[in-house]
């Protein structure tokens, strides 16, 4: 399979998670009330909605950017747009790395009011379901351990990524961006 066809492939996969997760951000941001008043269905998590009532860092700086962060994801990475447009790739970019970093304080939210799926689902059964992955003498888990990691990961690669496009070596600034 030629190099051009499998990122087609990776775009459009990309593009639909993209999509279902501006869609589930839309519904957290914009229809969180009617939704929690709607019967329980299989299909969507309604128990996760209620979990950012009295999280303003939670929502203000992961809830709702995330929305404007998935839409922008394909729109960066489509390549047509990029090269027809270039300022609004470029303005787009900037909007996007600061919503990065918005994000990842969110997350520091979530993590802090411990609301992750792993410190809020099952809670009904149990009052601390995940006490094993507890990290001794802490109050931390290995996940929250493991979701810190993969943030300063994040942050860095944006970084480097930013860093490559203003020394204008865009080869490489797509490289890291990608990562």
């Amino acid at each position: 399979m030629q190099t051009d066809t499998k990122l087609r492939i990776i775009y459009i996969i990309m593009t639909i998670h993209c999509m279902a997760m501006a869609n589930w951000t839309f519904m957290l941001n914009f229809k969180h009330d009617e939704i929690k008043k709607m019967p329980q269905s299989g299909f969507l998590p309604f128990e996760n909605f209620p979990k950012y009532d009295g999280q303003t860092l939670a929502k203000m700086a992961h809830v709702l950017p995330a929305f404007f962060w998935s839409i922008c994801v394909p729109l960066q990475f489509h390549p047509d747009l990029r090269k027809k447009f270039p300022k609004f790739h470029k303005y787009l970019g900037r909007a996007f790395i600061y919503t990065s970093y918005t994000l990842m304080i969110g997350l520091g939210g979530i993590l802090h009011g411990k609301i992750s799926f792993e410190n809020y689902c099952n809670v009904e059964n149990d009052p601390d379901p995940y006490v094993i992955t507890k990290i001794p003498g802490t109050n931390f888990s290995v996940f929250d351990l493991f979701i810190c990691l993969l943030a300063a990961m994040f942050i860095y690669t944006a970084s480097v990524a930013v860093a490559f496009a203003k020394k204008k070596d865009y080869f490489n600034h797509k490289i890291w961006i990608v990562r």
